[in-house]
């Protein structure tokens, strides 16, 4: 399968760095030290909280405007001055509710519907990248207007209010004489018209729609969801696709057959099914677990929090798991192939992967793997396609 051109697989893997729960004793220049200087991951998707950034003052006369939080402002400014200090790009997700200017219940999947909640939300987003242009990062920053708003019951039904929010956005930003990456927030890849309908309704003001790529299928691989992402790819041509979520749980998670170790197979794999479908960014959910008593379980059961919980490549402690390791080889032996050329699927259940890819120094190798499962584990391992990605060279025949 001929692909297009793209970038290598260091410069468009990263990983979301959720600091905002506050739920590790690890500092944030410490959890960012794992992921960019441990693993080698290029790209850091970062929260920026509407709600704890401002609040509402009330003036003498009555009226109330926007003010903001200096303490928290100064705090997430010297975050991402810090992951581009460490060699990463930021991808900034900014959390669109606020207790104070959209009353309703806390959720992650709100966005400003009303007139005044959008023009106080993009205040927000105006303010913050000033300040952020004033960092000097000399980096195009890429922003992503809130988070998962399918999840929200209402999404059907009021989602043409998120695509005023981006182009009301976009229109203000440019007045303003600011131009960053604009993305989408994710939406679920199991939900394709809405991924069609943000694409084709944010032409030209948006410049890519993110999706959030999980499979819950047993047994689950990274690779089930590959004739999806590229279908999804695609219908959404010519806007460009990105993966700001993708990953796999582990225990005490309930998903059956989760394990460290197969988690430690399967997270590589996450980065090279962007990669080979010529993505410029795939982020893994997540560094660090949370706690499960974490706000985001409101509203989920308690399987679903502890499923949730435990998605990160390490442990609230800092302890890591099987997939750091992992990923960090395959950061490794990637890091000198620049572009992945094409791909194809071998073996009578189409689970031997080859994709020929471009090395620094202009030869071809071959990326080989098998999309193991937990089942799989039970089979010897055929070093032809092992479990683990591995490079082979041009010269090699056997299939």
């Amino acid at each position: 399968m001929l692909l297009p051109v793209t970038s290598s697989l260091v410069d468009t893997s990263g990983v979301n760095l959720h600091e905002r729960w506050g739920e590790t004793p690890y500092t944030f220049p410490q959890q960012l030290e794992l992921v960019t200087q441990n693993i080698g991951l290029s790209q850091v998707r970062i929260d920026f909280s509407w709600d704890r950034a401002s609040y509402k003052e009330i003036l003498p006369d009555g009226s109330t405007r926007q003010n903001f939080n200096t303490t928290y402002f100064e705090e997430t400014l010297q975050r991402i001055r810090q992951v581009k200090l460490a060699g990463a790009d930021p991808v900034i997700m900014f959390w669109a509710h606020s207790t104070a200017f959209s009353p309703k219940p806390y959720t992650a999947n709100i966005w400003p519907k009303s007139t005044n909640e959008r023009s106080r939300y993009i205040e927000f987003v105006l303010v913050a990248l000033r300040r952020i242009d004033d960092l000097n990062l000399g980096v195009r920053v890429t922003v992503q207007v809130g988070n998962e708003p399918d999840h929200n019951p209402t999404w059907m039904q009021e989602r043409s209010s998120y695509v005023v929010l981006v182009r009301q956005l976009r229109r203000d930003l440019e007045r303003a004489g600011l131009r960053p990456r604009i993305i989408s927030a994710g939406i679920t890849a199991q939900k394709p018209e809405s991924l069609t309908y943000l694409a084709t309704h944010l032409a030209g003001y948006a410049d890519a729609i993110a999706v959030h790529a999980y499979s819950w299928k047993n047994p689950w691989r990274p690779e089930d969801i590959l004739p999806e992402l590229e279908a999804i790819k695609n219908s959404l041509a010519p806007m460009e696709m990105v993966i700001t979520e993708c990953g796999d749980t582990t225990p005490p998670s309930p998903v059956p057959g989760a394990t460290p170790e197969l988690h430690g197979i399967y997270i590589p794999r996450y980065l090279i099914v962007g990669w080979i479908l010529g993505l410029k960014t795939t982020t893994l959910y997540q560094a660090f677990n949370r706690s499960q008593a974490s706000i985001f379980c409101d509203g989920l059961s308690n399987d679903d929090c502890i499923r949730e919980a435990h998605f990160g490549l390490a442990k609230t402690n800092g302890s890591w798991k099987p997939a750091v390791m992992s990923t960090k080889q395959l950061v490794s032996r990637m890091r000198t192939s620049l572009k992945v050329i094409d791909y194809q699927q071998f073996g009578t259940d189409r689970r031997n992967f080859q994709a020929r890819v471009l090395g620094q120094d202009g030869k071809t190798r071959y990326l080989r793997w098998r999309a193991a499962s937990l089942y799989d584990m039970f089979e010897p391992n055929n070093p032809q396609f092992p479990y683990a990605p591995q490079l082979f060279p041009s010269s090699y025949t056997g299939v």
